[in-house]
């Protein structure tokens, strides 16, 4: 396992150095109406420029990610823009009881 690695989960909208946490914001819940609130569209582009500029120009291999993050979607582009081997790429996933994917799901 590589040494070290990049956390996916702290990149500010907008290109902001220190924005939000999470950059996709918090898991997607029910406003004051009712009205369902998801994450800001594109929210994850920071993490996707990270995710290919730690793989193919750093020449990491190691990812640091959760659900709680709410942008595996970018960090999956990142990964093929990269153009780098799936099978060199090692990715650590936190998994809990409270998100969708939880200890259950991955052992069952």
């Amino acid at each position: 396992m590589p040494a070290l690695g990049l956390g996916t989960g702290f990149y500010g909208l907008g290109n902001q150095a220190y924005g939000t946490y999470s950059e996709c914001g918090p898991e997607p819940h029910n406003d004051t109406s009712g009205s369902v609130l998801f994450s800001p569209p594109d929210c994850g582009l920071n993490s996707q420029k990270a995710v290919y500029t730690w793989l193919s120009k750093a020449g990491g291999l190691r990812l640091d990610c959760a659900n709680a993050h709410y942008n595996q979607r970018y960090v999956t582009r990142g990964i093929k823009q990269s153009l780098v081997d799936r099978s060199q790429i090692f990715i650590l996933r936190k998994v809990g009881l409270i998100f969708p994917l939880g200890y259950n799901e991955i052992i069952n």
